[in-house]
């Protein structure tokens, strides 16, 4: 992944900002991906962190300012309820976009509570489990999520019970179905 020295001094610099803000976050995303599988190419950051809704302008504002960025003026939901601020941070090397996903619903909240402190790049910091971003890209449902979903697959032994159980109440079956298809193994049995 030839941006990831560019986004791992970012990040270093975005988790300096939440630190001073005693924002809780947690890496999620492609570049997550580097913690549980082989990386890929990506060229932004994803951090789900734990702020109140009306406080995401005023969080993404500031890590604007600290990090030599410019925050959005309002924050994007997504139809599947997914709240986002962007933060695009202007580097010697080019662009890099920070998007901070507010960590709210169950969903999101649960996986808050199951980070895990993980190395990427030289960084120590708190991820998302492998099973966690699962779920997060079955939500996106984007060619490269399902891609990624099979990679974390191949390289970790996933909790597909706990991915099946939230996958279930989001209502994104049909999406783990093609994602994650059931392995048969002898005599038809399923695994």
């Amino acid at each position: 992944m030839a941006d990831l020295p560019r986004l791992l001094a970012t990040l270093r610099e975005v988790l300096r900002a939440l630190d001073d803000l005693a924002a809780p976050s947690m890496l999620v995303g492609g570049v997550a991906l580097a913690a549980w599988a082989p990386p890929r190419a990506t060229v932004d950051l994803d951090l789900a962190i734990s702020v109140k809704a009306a406080d995401l302008p005023a969080v993404g504002a500031f890590i604007g300012r600290r990090v030599g960025g410019l925050s959005s003026m309002h924050p994007v939901r997504f139809r599947d309820g997914t709240t986002l601020q962007r933060v695009v941070v202007q580097r010697p090397e080019g662009e890099v976009t920070v998007d901070l996903v507010l960590a709210e619903g169950a969903f999101l909240e649960a996986a808050m509570r199951r980070r895990v402190r993980q190395a990427v790049g030289d960084l120590d910091l708190s991820v998302a489990t492998p099973e966690d971003l699962v779920v997060m890209k079955l939500r996106a449902g984007r060619r490269q999520d399902l891609v990624d979903i099979r990679s974390l697959a191949e390289a970790r032994r996933l909790d597909r019970g706990y991915v099946r159980r939230w996958a279930g109440r989001l209502k994104l079956m049909g999406r783990l179905a093609r994602a994650l298809p059931v392995r048969r193994g002898r005599r038809g049995s399923r695994r």
